[in-house]
């Protein structure tokens, strides 16, 4: 059985190396020189098609909107990855967040302060990039990072007063399954008074604030699992020595 397993790993190597040479052969041997008629297209028409004046925004919610739900799907399974390594009883995992953050250590006055004042300016941040995102620099993924600092910030100075992670979890499946049910309605379905109904604008800014909400779910379940999984790792250290001794 080890030889066995061992063959499998050198057959998934050699196809992995193998089609790595492949891209990079056809890669290095395509010669057709190509103007950038799409590029022209894009940047005269993307106000036009889309009613968007940030062009990024027109690319990833309208005419690569694909890749926009590819993307939010890798963040969806980047979280369940973590929650698979990491996973564990509710009760285990709130223990071990216990007594993690700054909020009752001295010297913590100053960065207390500072989270409390830059609270309410990162949140105002992070809603003004997602909902002007299609008129200006910004969108659903910026905003969304943004506003994931704020639940960060707010575990570092108060530990004690835990999120419901699990709730957070069924959130971000739910906001997937409405990333995917928008356009397809909306953009794939061709439906002459839906477009009437909604305007192409109200269109992104509804995209906007479900990747944003997406985001920061994501990130701030994500960055929870990490610091239960470090606070675990802590508990069964001291357990360990505990024992020993």
């Amino acid at each position: 059985m080890p030889n066995y397993c061992k063959l499998i790993k050198y057959i998934d190597c050699a196809l992995v190396i193998s089609g790595l040479a492949l891209v990079l052969f056809l890669h290095l041997s395509y010669s057709e020189q190509m103007g950038s008629p799409l590029r022209d297209w894009i940047v005269d028409n993307f106000y036009i098609e889309t009613c968007s004046e940030n062009a990024v925004t027109a690319m990833y919610l309208d005419f690569r909107v694909f890749d926009t739900i590819l993307e939010a799907l890798m963040l969806l399974v980047c979280i369940m990855e973590v929650i698979t390594i990491s996973g564990t009883d509710g009760q285990k995992r709130q223990d071990a967040f216990q007594n993690k953050g700054i909020g009752d250590k001295e010297g913590a006055t100053h960065m207390l302060r500072g989270i409390r004042v830059s609270y309410p300016l990162t949140l105002l941040l992070g809603i003004y990039l997602i909902l002007n995102g299609h008129i200006s620099p910004g969108g659903g993924f910026q905003g969304g990072t943004i506003l994931a600092t704020l639940f960060i910030s707010r575990y570092i100075a108060f530990p004690k007063e835990l999120f419901n992670i699990d709730r957070l979890e069924k959130l971000e499946y739910i906001l997937y399954l409405f990333i995917i049910l928008v356009p397809s309605v909306y953009l794939f379905s061709n439906l002459q008074f839906l477009e009437n109904l909604i305007p192409q604008q109200l269109y992104l800014i509804l995209m906007n604030t479900l990747i944003g909400l997406k985001v920061c779910v994501g990130l701030t379940v994500i960055v929870n699992w990490f610091i239960y999984y470090e606070g675990a790792q802590e508990q069964t250290m001291k357990h360990e020595k505990y024992r020993d001794n």
